[in-house]
């Protein structure tokens, strides 16, 4: 796994690329309007580059980071999904 590489959008919040497809941002609270603020707390935003040409991103999903185990809960939860876990049979 190589090591990422953060870059800073407008706002000043951090992001790095997966590929030439995936951007995920740390979106700060902070740095959200107070409008748009509904998780209340610090969120991951994963987004899809429109074409590997263009820096413009599609709407992405946000993840809540509200307690210390989120991200581990996401990662876990990514992983089991990876490798088929709880498939059907």
């Amino acid at each position: 796994m190589t090591k990422a590489k953060f870059d800073e959008d407008g706002k000043g919040n951090r992001f790095f690329k997966i590929g030439g497809w995936t951007r995920v941002t740390l979106v700060k609270a902070k740095n959200r309007d107070h409008a748009k603020n509904w998780a209340g707390c610090d969120v991951l935003r994963i987004q899809s580059y429109l074409n590997q040409e263009s820096e413009k991103v599609m709407m992405g999903a946000e993840y809540p980071l509200d307690s210390p185990e989120a991200l581990e809960d996401l990662i876990d939860a990514l992983q089991q999904l990876a490798r088929g876990a709880g498939e059907k049979k």
